[in-house]
Formats: C-alpha cells, structure tokens, sequence
C-alpha cells in the first residue's frame, strides 16, 4: 500500500495512534507525496457538504499531524495548522495535540522549526472581546521554548503567557487535595514554574507594551478565592527574580498611557500589590495621572499621594496641582477625595488653605446639590485661616451656588454679587430648548434584481437580520421563482451544496433541529430555498417536523402569525406552485403597506388568475396604516374576486380595529412568578380567525419570551402600536438588570401607529429603569420621537412610573437619569409634565423619610422647568412643605431649589 493511502487511510478511521506511527516512518519523498495529495483531499471532503465539515470540524486534529508531519515549507505548515476550518484541540491531558505535534515535528530541521516557531508566533491574534485563550498559543511556545528562537513581538503572545502564569495544569497537591494552605503551595509551584520559563526576561520585557495584557493579569487563578498573575509577579519581585523598579516604572507608564478602565487598572493593582516605599512614589507621574484616569487608578494615584503627604513628602506645588485636578473631575468620589484631602492638608499645614481654597471653589460649580453643600461647608470652616487669593476664588465662585448656601458663603466671606450668581439666571430665565428630532425609521432597500442577488442576500443572512432585509428575500425568491424558475434554481445549488447536508432523506437530524427549522424566519426562508431548489428533499422536511414538533403553545401569537406566512410558501413551491407577488410585502420602513400598492398587488393577482395565500392577506390587511384615501376605496371597489372584495370591505371599514389592552400587577414571593401580566381583548368585529388570535393575549407564568423576532413585531401590525406593546411591557420589565433585555424595540414602536396608552406607557419606563446606560437611551429616542409626533402619552406615563416604582421592578435613579436625557433631546415640556404628576404621589408627607433617589427626581425637574419657562403643569401641591423643611439634606435643598424656580417664574 502506497504512502498516501496508509495516511489516508488513518484520517479517514480518525486514528491518531496509528497516524502517528505511519508518518513517523515515512522517507522524505513519501513526506512529500502525501503533502502533495492532503490539501486537495481536504477540499473534497469540504465539499461533500455540512456534514463532512462537521466531521472535519470533530477530527481536525488529524488532519492538522498530518499536514505537520508531511507538507513542505514552515510557511506552508503555519497556514495549515491556522486554519480556522481545522480548530486546535483543547490543551489538556496526557497526548495532547501540541505534545504530539511537538514531537512529529522533531524529525524536522532545526533551522526550519526556528523558521516555524517564529511564524506561528506572527500569527497569533487575541480572541474577540479580550477573553479566552489565544488559539494555537500551546504549540507556538513550545516550539519557542524548543528552539531557543527569540519570538517576534507579538501581543497574543505576551498576553496568553501572562495569563498562564496562573494555569493549574500540573499542579497536583495543596487545593487539587484538598489540603490547608493549598493556595500557597500553588503559589509556591507557579513561581517555581516560572523561574525555569527561558522566556521570563523577554516576556517581563514585553508585558507592558502589549495590548491585551491587563486580561490576564487579574484573571482569577482557577479553585482560588485569592490569588493571580499579579500575584505571582509581585513573589517573583520580592525573591530578586525580577527588578523591583522596572515592574513599578512599567506600571506607571502603562497608567500614563491612558486607555480603557480595562486595560489599564489591573497596572494599578500590579503597582499596588508591589507595594511600593514612599522613596519609590513619583509623584510628578502620579499628579499627572489625575486629570484623565479611570476613578479606580485616580483613587490609586491619590492614596499613594496622600501617603507622601502625610510624611511632608509632597512638595505644596504637587498638592495644589493634585486637588486641583481632582475637583474638575465629574466624579463624585473623586471630588469627594479632593475636599477630605483638603481638610486634612489645611490642618496639618494652614500655608496650604489658599491652594486648597482654590480648588474648593472649583467643586462650588459641581452638578450635585449634595457636593457643593460638602464644599460650602469646608469653604466656611477654612474661612478664618483664608488669604486673600483664597478669598477671592470663593467669592468668585460663591455665585454658582443656591441662595441659602450663598448666604452662609456670604457671611464668611464678604459680599457676593447675588445679581449675577447661575441659581438666579436658572430660576428665573429659561433658557433655550433642544430642538426635537424625530428619528425616522430605516428606509427600504429596492427589491432584488436578479436570481443572484436574491442568493447573495439569502448566504448573507442570520439570526440577527433586519425583518426589512427577510422580506426582501421573501419577496426575491417568490417573484424570481415565480418568473424563472429554472433561473432561480440553478443559482441556488452552490448554496444548497453548503447550506444542506446531502442527502436530506438520509440525514440523521435531532429533534432540537428539527423544531429550528421550523421556526424563526431565518430558518423557514432556507426551507423556502431548499423547496425552490430540491422540492423532495424540502418536501422531506415537512413531513418529518410533525412527527418531533413539541408543544409549542407558550409561543407568542406574533411569532406563530409571521411563521405561518412562510409556511405556506414552503407548501407551495413544494407542491410546484408558484405566486407571482406578495401582497404583505410592506412600502414602508414602518411596515405600513400603502393602500394604491396593495389594491394594485390584488389586481395583478386578479389578471394572473391568483388567488392571495391566506396568511399573505392576512399579514397585508394587518398592515394598512390608519388612514385610507377615497381614491384607494374607489380603486379598490372595482376588485372581483373573492379575497379583492374582501379587502376592499376592509378598506371601507378603515381596517382592523383597535382591541382593548391593559396590564396588571403580579404580586408573588417567588420573583420568578411576579411582574407586568399583558391581556389584549380582541375587537367584537368579525374577524379572521388567524387575526383575531394574534389580537388576543392573555399573559401567564409560561408565556414565551421572545428573542431576535421581537423586533419584527412593530412591522407586522404598524397601525396597532398598543398590542404590540403589550408584550415588551412584561418582559422588559422583568429584564431590567439583564444585558440584552431587547429595549430597541421602543424607537420602532414610537416610529409606527396607533394607540399609546398603558402598554406603551409601562415598557417606556421598563426601559427608562434598565441598569446599563445604553439600553435607557433606546427608551429615552422613543419618548423623544413621541414627543415630537405629538402621542406622548405623558398621563399613563407618569402612571407607569409610580406603579413599577413602588412595586419594586424599576429603580427611580434610573428613571431621573433617563428623563434627564430626554431634556437633552428636546422633550423638557413633557417631562415637567411627567414629573409633576410623579411628584405628587411621591413628595413626603410632613415627618416621614422621602423615598430613594427622589433628590435626583426634583433634580431633573428643576432643570425641565428651567428650560420649559411658565409652565402649564402646576407645582406638586407637598412641594412648599418640603421645601419648608429645615433639614440641609440633599432632598431638601432639591425641593427648595425647585421650589424657587417655579416661584420666580410665577413671579414675572
């Protein structure tokens, strides 16, 4: 047997043992016949379709020895082993692919596994999102480690050595025991590890000029409660190993090199656990730091600081540079740092006072009622030990703060020219408003041209695909099958070779497959395809997904509506039918049909003797906008056929009527069963069927959620914004706090029609009280671009607000920061009037705590009415009482606040 069938044999089988003997035995020019045949072998097997590429996906690894041990060229086995349709095998355990890759290569040249080493290193890449393990990271240093070659700068590769200084592998005593002290006893092994690593000085060298780095150095040391790379570094410093000083410079200079928390803090952590001397602190670096740094590696820079001040280490020009920076910082923990430093610095030595007067006055300007309170009050106490340049930064900046803190500033101080001061110019003068934008909804593209730019559409396609861009390749594959099918099909056999596995009938499908292929418009549209270009194999399909489909009755009625429609496509191109259009297809990037098109659709059905498929006029009747112009009427009255009649009764009637949508409150222990219940109450007219049960919902415990298709609803029923509503009212509002909780679905609500009321109001404020910024700002374009267009629904709003407040499932800090955005987008008067409905049912009565985050809530208001100027909403009838209060709380200056300014504009 020839030496390529021997190899080939043993790929085939998937046996490693006896590859490795085969190629181990075999001449030079044996190794070259074999890597002449193996890469056009691989490209026949791809070929073959899915599921020889998910064998070839199972058994890479012998296809990657293979090619190790026989191809050419180290530039040639470097791209063979990066290739990404041959994945590496996990690097654990005895046999392991780079062990066993490691020692086939031995029979190779040194100068040409040199050569190799140094290209498998160039070819490293950090993973997506700077998590995981860099691939073919295992094989690259051990043939570094090997050779002795010297690796080209390569940040995965610093990055993978980095974070391994805490792998594990190998380590058998101490936690793997379950013994005391086991954390140590790693320690103690990864140091040991280490110190025989040849490359530790070229690594340590690197490790702060590499990207992706800092990953790795906090990374969590597996089984511990304790314990990381930096860890092992700062052991491998203190026993000599490695220099103190270049580690801590390293540090510092990898801070001042800025970038994200991420990337540059765990440098912070590293210079901490070094514990540096204060001999050791460069202050100049440190105030340098401040102005710019993430809050954790400033709070790094001032502890350090404050240790040299506090041995009168720290030159004056430092520390008055220092608190200086601080108090322009946003952040209020960093400003709060700068005023305790402050009082402490000023105590200890009165010559500083003016310095940290200076920078007092800075924090006087800051946003927050309760941090210039803060900086008043230690304005005041240093008042006595003031210079003059002290002084007049004060009464400079005193202007910038309310009344009664300006009295208190005053008296210390001397006069202030009230008349100028910022309180009075935003109690008394509104100021200029955004000017509202409507975002409007992404415009359609032109219908596929051609059979192949149908098929390019459909190869482009996935989960996470616009339902614009499915209902162009819907209504491409129909219209294009329906005028050439043979056209058609022959541009969909390259597709169906890699979309497919071949043959279908003989394909061991699952029945968690079988149930994705038929659901979910991405999935039905491939059925589609393969009903266009292999009716049996399609045919095949459909009648095996009866006999495994589960009980899918917690599907939402939206789903089930908009899978039907393709359904019957599948049905009926299988059966060799075929339609000449689509009625459902919309014009609008709303998903609004306009009324002329769909009355033109029907006529050139009527003329082609085609008569409408029932879930396609269902979906296009569904799609009417709310307003319908006699001449579409007159057109459609001239409709014969069954269906034309049919929907130009519907015309007539205006459309499909509104149902009725509320939501209610689910009070449970367990928080799993508890939230928004959706019901929508379809209309009493006589509707179809499939219609009616997409306008009805009664929500329960075991009602689905949705995923991706979520965002398809708006489109399907674009004049019915409330029932589509209904459903993000409930789930968004159990996923406040999680990651993709889906809140874009708002804007698309707020760009369609219909009714805004309970439904809208509710998954509003679920999105207004969601934990991560960027997904409060979906919900705050949505209210935005209501506003705009005039439907705000601001009593129901308002509504939402109190009742998902004091049922706990929102927070009202989230909710103050989202309103507060919707200032900056031009909606100030709406949220005045938003407010001060909330502020009724919110402000205390007298002698009772006020809720959480109210502060923030008066806060946003204050500025609402300063840009709304006299308002039409009137002030909270408690808001006097509150801001009668004595107290110096943040919620009482709040009140006062908002208190003046609806009374000076009452006043003009």
């Amino acid at each position: 047997m020839d030496a390529w069938q021997v190899v080939r044999d043993c790929i085939d089988a998937q046996d490693r043992a006896r590859l490795i003997k085969a190629v181990s035995a075999l001449s030079e020019d044996e190794r070259r016949e074999v890597g002449a045949w193996l890469p056009g072998y691989l490209k026949e097997k791809r070929a073959e379709g899915e599921r020889a590429r998910r064998w070839l996906w199972r058994g890479a690894a012998v296809w990657r020895i293979a090619g190790a041990a026989c191809l050419s060229g180290a530039a040639q086995v470097a791209a063979w082993l990066n290739r990404r349709d041959l994945p590496e095998e996990f690097p654990r355990g005895k046999g392991n692919e780079h062990t066993v890759l490691t020692r086939v290569l031995l029979a190779r040249p040194e100068k040409w596994r040199r050569d190799l080493a140094v290209r498998l290193v160039s070819g490293l890449r950090l993973p997506r999102g700077g998590r995981g393990a860099v691939a073919g990271w295992d094989l690259a240093v051990a043939l570094v480690r090997a050779t002795g070659v010297e690796p080209p700068e390569n940040d995965a590769f610093v990055a993978e050595w980095v974070l391994r200084l805490g792998d594990r592998h190998g380590f058998k005593s101490g936690v793997a025991q379950g013994q005391a002290g086991g954390q140590e006893s790693f320690e103690r092994f990864a140091v040991e590890r280490a110190l025989r690593d040849p490359l530790l000085d070229h690594m340590v060298e690197r490790l702060f000029r590499a990207d992706g780095v800092a990953a790795g150095l906090e990374e969590q040391i597996w089984g511990a409660e304790t314990g990381s790379s930096i860890s092992i570094l700062t052991a491998l410093s203190a026993i000599g190993r490695l220099k103190r000083q270049a580690l801590l410079d390293g540090c510092v200079g990898r801070m001042l090199g800025g970038g994200e928390r991420s990337e540059v803090e765990p440098f912070g952590r590293l210079w901490e656990a070094l514990e540096p001397s204060t001999a050791e602190i460069p202050a100049r670096d440190l105030v340098r730091l401040l102005p710019a740094s993430p809050v954790s590696v400033a709070e790094i820079a001032v502890t350090a600081l404050r240790r040299l001040d506090d041995e009168r280490s720290l030159d004056d020009d430092f520390f008055a540079e220092a608190v200086a920076a601080l108090a322009f910082r946003p952040e209020r923990k960093l400003v709060g740092l700068a005023l305790t430093w402050v009082g402490h610095a000023v105590r200890m030595a009165p010559r500083r006072a003016d310095a940290g007067l200076a920078a007092v006055a800075a924090v006087l300007g800051h946003e927050m009622i309760n941090v210039q309170e803060r900086a008043v009050k230690l304005a005041v106490r240093l008042a006595k030990i003031a210079g003059e340049s002290g002084r007049a930064a004060i009464r400079e900046a005193a202007p910038m703060v309310p009344g009664e803190m300006r009295a208190r500033l005053a008296a210390a101080y001397g006069d202030i020219p009230v008349e100028t001061g910022r309180e009075t110019a935003l109690e008394s003068v509104a100021v200029p408003a955004p000017v509202l934008m409507v975002t409007a909804p992404p415009a359609l593209g032109p219908p596929l041209g051609s059979p192949d730019e149908v098929v390019r559409e459909l190869t482009s396609l996935s989960w996470d695909s616009t339902w614009s861009t499915m209902e162009r390749v819907l209504a491409g594959l129909v219209e294009w099958t329906h005028r050439d099918r043979p056209a058609m099909c022959e541009a969909l056999r390259p597709w169906r070779a890699t979309a497919w596995p071949e043959p279908v009938a003989g394909y061991p499908y699952s029945d968690y497959t079988l149930i994705g292929l038929d659901e979910g418009w991405h999935s039905l549209l491939r059925r589609l395809a393969l009903a266009i270009v292999s009716p049996a194999d399609s045919a095949h399909v459909t009648a095996t997904v009866p006999d495994v489909r589960l009980r899918r009755s917690e599907r939402l009625p939206f789903d089930v509506f908009g899978d039907r429609r393709v359904r019957e496509l599948v049905l009926l191109v299988e059966s060799g039918g075929t339609m000449p259009l689509l009625l459902a297809t919309p014009t609008s990037g709303t998903g609004h049909i306009d009324p002329d098109t769909l009355v033109a659709r029907m006529r050139a059905l009527e003329a082609a003797g085609a008569d409408p498929l029932e879930a396609d006029f269902h979906q296009a009747l569904l799609r009417l906008p709310r307003s319908i112009a006699p001449a579409a009427l007159t057109r459609a009255s001239a409709l014969t056929s069954p269906r034309g009649r049919e929907l130009a009764s519907w015309l007539a009637a205006g459309g499909i009527p509104d149902p009725e949508v509320r939501c209610l409150i689910k009070q449970h222990n367990n928080s799993w069963h508890r939230g928004i219940r959706s019901r929508v109450v379809s209309p009493e007219a006589a509707l179809p069927d499939p219609i009616r049960q997409v306008l009805t919902f009664h929500s329960s415990d075991e009602s689905g959620i949705p995923i991706q298709s979520v965002y398809s609803w708006p489109a399907m029923a674009p004049s019915h914004r409330e029932v589509v509503a209904a459903y993000p009212a409930q789930f968004l509002t159990a996923f406040t706090d999680y990651s993709d909780p889906h809140t874009a679905v708002l804007l698309s609500l707020a760009q369609t029609d219909g009714p805004v009321g309970q439904a809208m109001a509710t998954a509003l404020v679920a999105g207004m009280g969601h934990a991560r910024h960027e997904e409060r700002a979906w919900a705050v374009e949505a209210l935005v671009t209501l506003v705009a267009r005039d439907q705000a629904p601001t009593r129901e709003i308002a509504e939402a607000v109190v009742t998902l407040v004091e049922a706990d499932f929102v927070k009202l800090n989230r909710v103050a920061a989202a309103l507060d955005a919707a200032i900056d987008g031009g909606a100030a008067v709406v949220v005045w009037e938003i407010l001060a409905e909330v502020l009724t049912r919110f402000l205390p009565q007298p002698g009772t705590k006020p809720r959480t985050a109210l502060s923030d809530l008066l806060a946003v208001a204050t500025r609402a009415v300063t840009q709304t100027g006299p308002s039409t909403a009137p002030a909270p009838p408690a808001l006097a009482t509150a801001a009668g209060r004595p107290a110096t709380s943040r919620f009482a200056q709040e009140a006062r606040r908002l208190h003046h300014t609806l009374a000076g504009f009452a006043v003009e």
